[in-house]
């Protein structure tokens, strides 16, 4: 399925955004760069969840469309979860967004 390639992006862009979180930990150490870090931190792990749930999710749909189900049935439930697709990924956006200006800033 499409939304699959769409969950695996944000899946390795989420993971190289904790990447350079944890480089920069070990190049800087300050108080408040470690509360902001954490912070960065959580909301990429609440990501990474999401991430997990549309996995599986992925993978219920998958096996159902190679099933005996018919496209209009295949269809009204794929809407939803499309939905949910471009909603994480709005957020994950969002937040790489927040997170590369953080750096930029501290930088």
């Amino acid at each position: 399925l499409v939304p699959f390639s769409n969950v695996k992006y944000i899946s390795e862009q989420s993971d190289d955004c904790k990447k350079r979180l944890c480089d920069l930990l070990e190049a800087i150490f300050s108080p408040n760069l470690v509360q902001q870090a954490e912070n960065f931190q959580t909301r990429f792990l609440q990501i990474d969840l999401f991430i997990q749930l549309l996995r599986e999710e992925t993978i219920r749909l998958e096996a159902l469309s190679k099933g005996d189900i018919k496209e209009t049935h295949l269809l009204k439930i794929l809407q939803p979860f499309l939905l949910k697709v471009e909603d994480v990924e709005q957020s994950f956006n969002k937040l790489k967004e927040e997170f590369f200006s953080y750096l930029i800033e501290i930088a």
